[in-house]
């Protein structure tokens, strides 16, 4: 199966069974993905658009989709890359597993490289506030029309 139509499923999947959670009466995952929609709400206008297909071939090649939660994780097969997609949001950010911490993850930008640091006398110097981190590290999901058409069809 290839990403976009791996990711569409996967999408759909997720979504039902957030649904079917919340029906149960435990809204935790439907909570998460409304978030992630959110967030693609406040700042989508700051993100570039690309094509997830596009990203995980050139980051993850033949990565398998692992969801966890209301993410989707293209990871590279020597483990140093995880292109991560919010479900709800429709957004990934490629994140540098090498460098990253529990709580410090690091993300790249389409290059490969994090903006976040530059090299100063031999020293890794922060050159980046979140701000302005954030909207070269994040980016808009593609429109996938099969994610809309089976949207419709509910």
């Amino acid at each position: 199966m290839d990403v976009k139509s791996g990711y569409s499923s996967t999408v759909h999947n997720r979504k039902t069974e957030a649904d079917r959670q919340r029906e149960q009466g435990d809204d935790k995952l439907y909570m998460s993905i409304l978030r992630g929609k959110a967030r693609n709400l406040m700042h989508r206008q700051n993100w570039q658009e690309v094509s997830l297909a596009e990203v995980v071939n050139r980051f993850a090649p033949g990565a398998s989709p692992i969801v966890k939660g209301n993410k989707i994780h293209y990871r590279s097969l020597d483990g140093a890359i995880d292109v991560l997609v919010d479900i709800g949001g429709g957004y990934l950010r490629i994140q540098d597993l090498k460098h990253s911490t529990r709580k410090r993850p690091e993300y790249l930008d389409l290059s490969g490289h994090n903006p976040r640091y530059t090299i100063i006398d031999g020293k890794k110097v922060q050159i980046m506030s979140p701000e302005q981190y954030n909207p070269i590290t994040h980016f808009h999901v593609k429109h996938m029309p099969q994610i809309e058409s089976r949207k419709d069809k509910h």
